[in-house]
């Protein structure tokens, strides 16, 4: 067939590929101007006769220069523009022959979202959410209020992390029990907000607080002494350390490097690791290992929809072509 094609088009020529709406736009103009010219042979005996079989039966006869192209495949497509202003209308009518119809994608995306709950069952569950392409974080926050049945107003968006008052750092810990290759984690992951000036003692005092759901009984220790020591986790030197000895640990020069490292997308934060030994750990926490978190049902319900392939109608792919635009 290409080689047919381009003997009457050079652009078809050659190996290369060519798009298929252009090949049907010539193909149909040729068959437009092969079918609406007469043939010399015919031109030269004449017009037919009353009674010549090269008549033409009624009704299939097309004026000069036309041919059934024309009639089955060119149509006219109204265009109207109208002035937000005046209302003044203006339509414009453009012959086409065919039309490249654009389909519609899929408005959703597939989003895993961690919920921490407050309860002995369950405490971390992921739910699959169907998130609109275009959707906006006030969607997303009433999607997951809905399905963790949390009353949205009390919600909270992570936006508040942006507006902290000023002498506060973010700080992101991770527990870990062992040394060398046999470090472990354990517990979840924390977020706190301290100020610059605070003491270790002060310090520890927060980290146990967030623990105090994972600790043995009502076990409360203060005025312990240290308990654990604290790595910068990345974003600065290896093995940096902070002393409890320090009056002010978190002004450790090691801090503020990891906060001008702490990169684009978020708050600045510096990563902590919190190293228990073992026996501490044990005596604390008991055999408590990572926590694992559940997946919900809607997880594989909302995987499984978007890993099939999108389908759509004919008629919908008409509707997001002559879908009314704004300039």
């Amino acid at each position: 067939l290409q080689n047919i094609v381009s003997k009457h088009s050079s652009q078809f020529r050659g190996n290369a590929q060519h798009d298929a709406l252009e090949f049907l736009l010539w193909l149909l103009d040729r068959m437009h101007e092969d079918l609406g010219a007469a043939s010399p042979a015919q031109q030269s005996r004449g017009p037919p006769q009353v009674g010549d079989p090269r008549r033409s039966p009624p009704g299939t006869q097309h004026p000069h220069g036309q041919s059934f192209v024309q009639s089955h495949f060119q149509a006219q497509y109204r265009s109207s523009l109208t002035c937000p202003h005046c209302l003044k209308q203006s339509n414009t009518f453009d012959p086409f022959l065919c039309i490249s119809l654009p389909i519609p994608l899929r408005q959703t995306r597939a989003l895993n979202v961690t919920l921490v709950l407050q309860c002995e069952r369950w405490r971390f569950v992921r739910v699959g959410l169907a998130v609109p392409l275009l959707g906006t974080v006030a969607d997303l926050r009433e999607m997951v209020a809905r399905e963790g049945r949390i009353p949205p107003e009390t919600a909270r968006s992570s936006d508040c992390l942006h507006r902290a008052p000023g002498g506060r750092i973010l700080l992101l810990l991770c527990n870990t029990a062992g040394t060398g290759p046999q470090l472990t984690r354990f517990g979840p992951p924390l977020v706190l907000r301290e100020e610059r000036g605070v003491s270790w003692e002060q310090l520890q005092q927060s980290i146990l607080a967030q623990l105090r759901g994972l600790l043995r009984g009502e076990m409360r220790p203060q005025g312990t002494g240290a308990l654990f020591q604290i790595r910068l986790a990345e974003g600065a030197a290896p093995c940096t350390y902070l002393s409890p000895q320090d009056p002010r640990p978190l002004c450790h020069p090691a801090i503020d490097r990891a906060l001008q490292l702490s990169g684009a997308g978020g708050p600045p934060h510096v990563k902590l690791t919190v190293e228990w030994d073992i026996s501490t750990k044990e005596r604390l926490f008991g055999s408590l290992q990572e926590e694992v978190v559940q997946d919900a049902e809607s997880v594989r319900r909302q995987q499984q929809a978007h890993g099939q392939q999108h389908s759509c109608t004919l008629d919908e792919c008409f509707q997001l072509y002559t879908k009314e635009e704004q300039v």
